[in-house]
């Protein structure tokens, strides 16, 4: 009998998870509380290994015709007109197979809900009650619609994850201290990829020919966004004045998908899987939007779970086996993210602003590129090697554990 898969959110690691059990043969109900593709958010940067994973899809030659070819170096500004580093794009390019690219999230998400063929979609339509039994998992959606049974649920529903919610009623998300405001722009406003000012970043970077995205980061008090009746545009302007580079940005942001949130984390938890649901992405272990490092290990949940269903057909291994392999690589991300992306936010003074404008000139930059890029290429060679165990039958837990590790 077609086991049953239901997946709570219609977001990238939601669609990307949904193609990975449609090739195990599971049937796929999705639930997405808002419209699949719709505006929301700008545009994300995807690193080696979120690309492989992506091509995995069998979306390699939409996505290559959908991207433009990015500059081939990345430039740091003061904001002032003087730039102060350049770090060339080939140092994240080790295997140039698998480049980084850069997407309109709308445009990846309408690619990958082509590719799923879905069995069952439920949109604008919200998960209300989840249900953990020894044999099925049951969700109750809002409205008349019944209740839906599976054989696992895969929570890829966001930072304010219902999934997460039924697993851990008292964790609480964090406010990480900073203001995102972004969109897209036309790509003659480009000059930098990296604006930097006292406790502020802009980032840019081309999506398509015509295209860039964009967005930038400010700190401010928890909060502010629900306390203020301003206008989008009255909140695009809380960043003007910060550099002519900037205000031109923000005065051709495009309105159709421009946006501005608070970021978010949950504290690391004890699991990831337990029963029959799994969580993925920032379900599982949100954490700063910079470095685009929340969508890389989001992919990389999905191919971990994806190799964890292949190699037992027992779900309280395929959990167990889980946990082994995503728990360890949410720290490292995590542990990035704080050492390298978070400190900016979190330091005060004219001291910390020319210590760190000190470390970018004095190629401090370049470490941290290449920290990045360690990270974010070091399971690239994994799913090869995992094609050698998918077939596994046999073998203790312990066997398995090694297998999928190496």
């Amino acid at each position: 009998m077609k086991k049953n898969a239901i997946i709570l959110g219609g977001g990238i690691s939601g669609l990307a998870a949904a193609i990975k059990s449609k090739n195990l043969g599971y049937h796929v109900t999705l639930i997405e509380k808002k419209s699949i593709c719709s505006h929301l958010g700008g545009g994300i940067d995807i690193h080696p290994n979120g690309v492989k994973i992506l091509f995995s899809l069998g979306i390699e030659s939409q996505l290559r015709k959908l991207t433009s070819s990015n500059t081939r170096e990345i430039t740091i500004s003061n904001g002032k007109g003087k730039t102060l580093n350049r770090v060339p794009l080939s140092i994240f390019e080790k295997d140039p197979a698998y480049p980084l690219m850069s997407f309109f999230r709308q445009d990846l998400l309408k690619i990958l809900f082509e590719q799923a063929d879905i069995d069952e979609v439920y949109e604008n339509t919200e998960c209300t009650d989840i249900w953990i039994k020894e044999d099925k998992v049951e969700v109750q959606l809002d409205g008349k619609n019944p209740r839906i049974s599976g054989d696992i649920l895969i929570g890829a529903d966001g930072i304010n994850s219902i999934a997460r919610k039924t697993l851990f009623p008292h964790v609480q998300k964090q406010y990480l201290g900073h203001l995102s405001i972004g969109g897209s722009i036309s790509r003659k406003y480009y000059r930098h990829n990296y604006v930097h000012d006292l406790q502020r970043t802009c980032v840019v970077f081309p999506c398509t020919q015509e295209s860039c995205h964009t967005v930038m980061f400010m700190p401010l008090p928890e909060g502010f966004l629900k306390s203020q009746t301003s206008s989008s545009e009255e909140r695009v302007m809380l960043l003007h004045g910060w550099s002519d580079e900037v205000d031109e940005i923000l005065n051709h942001l495009d309105s159709s998908n421009r946006f501005a949130v608070e970021s978010y984390e949950i504290p690391p938890l004890d699991f990831h899987a337990k029963g029959r649901v799994f969580l993925v992405g920032d379900a599982a272990h949100a954490m700063s939007p910079l470095g685009a490092l929340a969508t890389n290990l989001a992919l990389e949940d999905v191919e971990h779970l994806n190799s964890c269903l292949s190699i037992t057909s027992f779900i309280d291994e395929a959990a167990y086996l889980y946990n082994k392999m995503s728990i360890p690589r949410a720290k490292k991300y995590r542990d990035f993210s704080h050492r390298f992306l978070l400190p900016p936010f979190t330091s005060h003074g004219p001291e910390d602003y020319t210590r760190r404008i000190a470390r970018i000139e004095q190629q401090d930059a370049n470490q941290v590129f290449e920290a990045l890029t360690s990270l974010t290429q070091e399971n690239l060679e994994a799913p090869t090697h995992q094609q050698n165990i998918y077939q596994l039958s046999e073998g203790t837990l312990d066997e398995k554990i090694s297998l999928c590790a190496h």
